[in-house]
């Protein structure tokens, strides 16, 4: 349930996060969009030459977490 761990994806979010639409696929990692429920932020956060992968990238179905 950790910030790091990314609250697993949203399931262990207590609230859901508001995303803006506007966020998501915009080639930076937006914590408050990197979950299950907005679609890990357009792969924002899983993209290797935007972000630090290692750190940002949940999403279970991506080849750079």
């Amino acid at each position: 349930m950790h910030e790091r761990m990314g609250h697993d994806g949203g399931d262990c979010d207590v609230d859901v996060s508001p995303c803006a639409a506007v966020l998501k696929g915009n080639a930076r990692c937006d914590p408050e969009c990197n979950k299950r429920y907005h679609g890990w932020d357009g792969g924002d956060c899983c993209d290797p030459s935007v972000t630090d992968t290692d750190a940002t990238c949940f999403d279970p179905s991506s080849p750079h977490r």
